[in-house]
Order: structure tokens, then sequence, then C-alpha cells
């Protein structure tokens, strides 16, 4: 009797203990204190097992966090050799759209903007990359024009509403609000600063403007927050 139980007992797949093992190596990492001195030894670990259990989409997103830690550390050509490395050992599995994001501002966080511009702009223009990916993206070129000041006011606008029709993230929202609130703060210290006893039809312009600006960046914001996590809640300014 003894024998037909064990005999009628199920042995695990073997695709069973791999997910298993993927699982443990998992919560093992997220116990980890998220330094690169703590993580990069249990990575490497990750690396050599996954490759050793032929899983390129695991092995190539253990790189892609040893990549984001390095740019944590400001370690960013290291992070960018990681990111590569990525790439080659993932093989043709389908890239994490970390990948994307993390690729593109490591190319400006290294002086490179033009080429970080470039690698951007191809990946918004490919419809194979997820929609809310390429969004991103859109929003941290517009947010790069900003630091250089090369774009207009109009152009920055459009540009951020160019990145909420491709999809409508609370990032998006948010960085659109906060530019308009900026906006409107120039134009009102501008305004301010040559005030006169006889308001001119300039003046009344001006202020009609400044209405428009503040009116949508609060719009902005409320649709940021409707759409976004506690991290969007906690980044709305103080009236």
């Amino acid at each position: 009797m003894l024998e037909t139980r064990e005999e009628g007992k199920k042995m695990p797949t073997v695709e069973f203990r791999v997910d298993n093992l993927v699982r443990v190596l998992t919560m093992r990492m997220e116990v980890t204190e998220p330094t690169l001195e703590a993580r990069e030894p249990i990575m490497s670990l990750h690396c050599v097992l996954y490759k050793t259990l032929n899983l390129p989409e695991k092995v190539a997103d253990a790189w892609l966090q040893y990549a984001q830690l390095l740019k944590d550390a400001g370690l960013y050509e290291a992070a960018w050799r990681a990111a590569r490395q990525a790439v080659i050992e993932g093989e043709d599995a389908v890239l994490s759209p970390d990948y994307y994001r993390l690729s593109a501002q490591l190319l400006y966080d290294m002086g490179n903007s033009r080429q970080a511009i470039e690698f951007a702009q191809g990946r918004v223009d490919d419809s194979k990359v997820p929609a809310e990916v390429r969004s991103e993206l859109k929003v941290l070129m517009t947010n790069w024009s900003l630091e250089t000041g090369s774009q207009s006011t109009n152009d920055v606008i459009a540009s951020y509403k160019a990145a909420l029709g491709l999809y409508e993230s609370d990032d998006a929202y948010y960085y659109l609000a906060l530019f308009y609130d900026k906006v409107y703060i120039t134009c009102a210290e501008s305004l301010s600063a040559r005030v006169s006893v006889e308001h001119t039809s300039a003046d009344h312009e001006m202020v009609q403007l400044i209405s428009t600006y503040a009116l949508h960046a609060v719009q902005q914001y409320g649709l940021a927050l409707t759409r976004g996590s506690a991290r969007s809640r906690s980044r709305s300014p103080v009236c």
C-alpha cells in the first residue's frame, strides 16, 4: 500500500521547480538593502543561475537591475555597459521597457545629449515600443529641451501634449502642469515689474494670459492626481 502511494505521487515538473527558484531569488533580492554593495554579489549569482537555466529574459532583467544600481551610484559609464550587456545576454528575448528609459537617461547623464535625443526619438517613432514607454521618452525629451532652452513655450506645451496623445500618464500631466505653473509665475513677475498707474491693453492681455496659464496648471495637476500614485500626490505644489 505504501508503495502504491509513493508511485501515485506526482513529481514537480521542471517548469514548476524553475518558477519556484525564480520566485525565491526575487524574494531574496527584495529583502536586500537596495545598494550597490549589498546587491551586486546577489545579482552576479542571479545572472549565472539564469544563464545556466537558459532564461535569457531573466538574465537581461538582472543586467538591467544592475545597470540601475550603477546609475543610482553615479557610475554612468559602467551602467551603460551593463545596459548594453542586457541586450547581448537577452539574445532574442523581448527587452523590458526599463531598458529604453534607462538607456536614454544614461546617454544624457553622460553628456551625450544629441545621442540621447536620437535614441529616445527613435523609440518614440517605433510603434512596436509600448505606448506608455514612448510617452515617457517624449516627456524626457521635453524636459531636456527645457534645460537647454531649445524650444518656445508653445513648442514645449505641444510636446507634452504629444506625450499625452501617446499615453495619458500621471508624469505627462504633472510635467505639463509644472510648466504651466512656471510660465504663469514668470508672466506675473514680468507684469508686476512694469506695472503702471494707467494700465495698457498689453497689460490687460498679460493678465488674461496669466489667468489662462494658472487655470491650466490647476487642471493638469488635478488630472495627474486622478491618474497617478502617491508619488504624484507628494509632488503636487502647496498653494
